[in-house]
């Protein structure tokens, strides 16, 4: 996860997704060069994502569908997977919206009045753009990255949604 933290390898990314998939999120401006432009798209990047934790948790998952618990033991007896211990590496990745900022002044009073789950313009616009980088430059890379897992879920949880995300490695056809 570090190495998605530096200017060249975020660039790189960048590049990858090219110029013109990027310009569909963030415009380039007149008379800037793709380098400029990058550049710029490096500075959005870095503002919008800054920093991430990590966690590992143990669970214990289904190779497949249920089954009886004398089917299980002929499973265990054939050496086929049904119960499996698995430590999974929870990566959380906090992105303070711009948009839905709130500074206190005083006190925690002034909590009451602000808006419930409403969302404005501004603020879908955003979560947009975000969605859009996190995916493009951080998700496809870790993707691509991680090696040996049947599946990798995504929780997002934005303002105005929550989605559940997974990708599944392909069963190669005996």
């Amino acid at each position: 996860m570090d190495d998605l933290f530096y200017e060249d390898a975020i660039r790189q990314r960048l590049v990858e997704i090219t110029v013109a998939r990027l310009e569909k999120w963030i415009p380039s401006r007149v008379g800037e060069t793709n380098d400029e432009y990058l550049k710029r798209v490096c500075a959005t990047v870095s503002k919008e994502f800054n920093g991430y934790s990590i966690s590992h948790v143990s669970g214990r998952y289904l190779a497949d569908t249920l089954t009886s618990r004398a089917n299980a033991a002929r499973m265990l007896a054939d050496e086929q997977r049904y119960i499996i211990d698995e430590t999974t590496a929870a990566v959380r990745f906090i992105i303070p919206l711009e948009t839905s900022q709130q500074d206190i002044v005083e006190d925690f009073e002034e909590l009451e009045d602000l808006p419930g789950s409403t969302s404005t313009h501004d603020q879908l616009q955003e979560e947009k753009l975000v969605r859009a980088l996190f995916f493009n430059v951080f998700a496809e890379a870790v993707v691509r990255n991680v090696e040996g897992e049947d599946a990798i879920w995504l929780v997002e949880e934005a303002p105005s949604s929550r989605r559940l995300y997974v990708w599944r490695k392909q069963k190669s056809e005996s």
